[in-house]
């Protein structure tokens, strides 16, 4: 270009000015040129279905499906990419998105899991704190929560659905994902925020029971939606499959 883009000085590059506006004017195009790379990097490998989901649902409900999930796409292998916040345009170019928050107006979804969470401990847990018969019981126990719930449930929101004002200082201890939640639940730490659909297990096995008998519901939940058009037959497989194993239960 015949301009300076970069100054080095003793603290490292930094941009010149005529740098500095060339790289704003390139910058939206940025993402799109790496997912185009990912794209033809992928289709240059063998093929495979790669699962976009958050780190909640990747623990807890694809992983004890895997084997069978990967049974009706054989013989193309499942990936599974876990991210805070899963979404079509990550870099790696999903083939599938299963996220959680509040339904797409655009559509293109396909519902999975209404939120529905109800507070579990541990029964060693309950043993050692008797007593709870309503909400606002829980303000005084050991709580465990996410660091950032995003659009998912937190205490505060949980309290509120039921009337409740949470109260100034709370004992909560707190974690950035929601499966470190569910052990430290699980080995009695504290009451968790439960969401049905995800825990059932845990429940079924009588590692986490509920608390109370609230559950608090809301309008966000889990979505699926295929990512790549024209989507393979075999990302159309495990996108039907997760759909029905959802249903049946």
């Amino acid at each position: 270009l015949g301009l300076p883009l970069f100054e080095r000085s003793a603290r490292g590059v930094v941009p010149t000015p005529a740098g500095a506006a060339l790289f704003a004017r390139i910058e939206p195009q940025r993402g799109a040129l790496a997912r185009a790379l990912a794209d033809l990097g992928r289709e240059a490998r063998a093929p495979e279905v790669l699962i976009a989901a958050d780190y909640a649902f990747a623990a807890f409900w694809i992983m004890p499906r895997l084997a069978a999930l990967g049974e009706a796409v054989r013989p193309v292998p499942i990936s599974v990419l876990a991210a805070q916040t899963p979404s079509a345009s990550l870099p790696a170019g999903p083939d599938i998105v299963v996220r959680m928050g509040a339904p797409d107006p655009a559509g293109g979804e396909t519902r999975l899991i209404g939120e529905r969470v109800s507070a579990v401990a541990s029964p060693g847990f309950l043993k050692r704190h008797p007593g709870a018969a309503a909400p606002g019981d829980l303000a005084r126990m050991p709580l465990l929560g996410l660091s950032n719930a995003g659009g998912w449930f937190d205490w505060g929101g949980w309290f509120a659905h039921f009337g409740v004002a949470a109260p100034a200082g709370l004992r909560m201890t707190r974690f950035n994902t929601y499966d470190l939640v569910v052990q430290a639940a699980v080995a009695g730490h504290g009451v968790a925020l439960g969401w049905h659909g995800l825990i059932d297990g845990k429940l079924g096995e009588g590692a986490l029971v509920p608390v109370l008998p609230h559950v608090a519901e809301s309008g966000h939940g889990y979505f699926i939606s295929l990512a790549r058009r024209p989507a393979t037959g075999a990302a159309r497989r495990a996108h039907d499959w997760i759909v029905a194993a959802v249903r049946a239960g």
